[in-house]
C-alpha cells in the first residue's frame, strides 16, 4: 500500500492497527520507495546547502 502512496495512518485504519508498532511490524517497505525516500531527502538537503 505504501508503494501505492497510501499515508501509513490510512494503512494502519484499513489493518485496524492502532499503534505504530503494529505498522512497523507488519507493513514491509520495497528496496524502490527507500531509495525514493533517500534521493528526495538528499536533494533537499543539497537545495539547502546550494541557497
Amino acid at each position: 500500500m505504501l508503494k501505492m502512496g497510501v499515508e501509513p495512518r490510512i494503512v494502519m485504519a484499513y489493518f485496524g492497527w492502532a499503534s505504530e508498532t503494529m505498522f512497523r511490524t507488519y507493513q514491509d517497505v520495497p528496496d524502490g520507495l527507500l531509495m525514493e525516500a533517500a534521493q528526495s531527502v538528499g536533494a533537499k538537503l543539497m537545495r539547502d546547502v546550494v541557497s
